[in-house]
């Protein structure tokens, strides 16, 4: 069995409920603004990335509002504002939906996730999503982002409080997060990120076009773990992706991740490093579904995480995978 979903279908419901790919409503908060695209469990090997033909429209109107938005971000920031490539959701598809199978690991099922990407820049997504996120899908960037949940070696999850110095949900509860990097040789290569699409009679090099390798997800959730909290590839036990989610404030696709580690949570307080972060917060696994604090202190992205972490646990607990 195969569901295929394109990014650019779906447009902001008149709800405020979270829909799951099974046609399972669960309220989370009055506030909430999420679409679940896809949950499951997939480990390492059965989620495939691949590149494909942007389908990002641009006009005169949303050039102009691109630049607009850098230029007084770049006033405000200066050197600080970077316009580094990103990895734009262009459709994805899940495959298979069965128990697990032999000759895939425990734990997991017998289907797959496949996400299909092309190139965008932080500098398209800061004029589109960031600032006029009511422009059409096929007019926005669209990155894809990699929020991880930590649970610790003492049964805890881990979320970071997001500092002032981040460009949104400043001081809101967020999984530790990033967005999804093309690889080096694709970010070092020819290609340009930021460049409007070409006529047909003087195509430029793409990803797909030439070749390129594809992103890593799960090696991009490592690299943030290792750089925001120090975390080495051997401190880390066991990672899954749980689901592809959306925050209709921003428009904004999320791969949710899964990461345990041998750590306890005060280890992971006290290497808690860098400026995006001025804290961690924490509760008890079981509590993942209702944590003990008012949920306007969580940021969508997380809220969802949470969910499908109790979601999941539920599952598990049943046999259910």
């Amino acid at each position: 069995m195969t569901r295929r979903a394109d990014f650019t279908r779906h447009g902001v419901p008149g709800s405020e409920r979270l829909v799951l790919t099974r046609c399972t409503t669960v309220r989370v908060c009055s506030t909430a603004m999420l679409r679940f695209h896809a949950t499951g469990f997939w480990l390492e090997g059965q989620v495939e990335l691949a590149w494909q033909p942007s389908t990002f429209s641009s006009s005169s109107e949303v050039e102009a509002a691109i630049d607009t938005a850098w230029r007084e971000a770049k006033s405000r920031l200066g050197g600080r504002l970077f316009d580094g490539p990103m990895c734009r959701l262009e459709r994805w598809e899940t495959t298979g939906d069965g128990p697990a199978v032999a000759g895939v690991a425990e734990g997991a099922s017998s289907s797959q996730l496949r996400l299909f990407l092309s190139l965008t820049s932080y500098r398209i997504f800061l004029g589109t999503n960031m600032t006029h996120p009511e422009l059409p899908d096929e007019s926005r960037a669209n990155p894809l982002g990699v929020s991880t949940l930590l649970i610790t070696a003492d049964g805890f999850v881990m979320l970071g409080r997001r500092s002032g110095n981040v460009a949104y949900y400043p001081h809101r509860l967020h999984p530790f997060a990033g967005s999804l990097e093309p690889p080096a040789e694709v970010r070092g290569g020819s290609t340009d990120a930021t460049a409007a699409p070409a006529a047909e009679e003087n195509p430029q090099p793409t990803p797909e076009t030439c070749g390129m390798p594809v992103p890593d997800l799960f090696e991009n959730a490592r690299r943030e773990l290792r750089e925001e909290l120090g975390l080495a590839a051997n401190q880390i036990t066991q990672m899954a992706c749980l689901g592809l989610v959306e925050d209709l404030r921003l428009r904004h696709p999320e791969a949710i991740l899964l990461a345990r580690t041998v750590l306890s949570r005060r280890q992971i307080e006290s290497s808690l490093r860098g400026h995006e972060h001025e804290g961690a917060w924490s509760c008890p696994v079981e509590d993942a579904g209702k944590p003990p604090i008012d949920p306007g202190q969580f940021t969508p992205v997380a809220q969802a995480a949470l969910h499908l972490l109790a979601h999941d646990l539920r599952r598990a607990t049943s046999g259910e995978r």
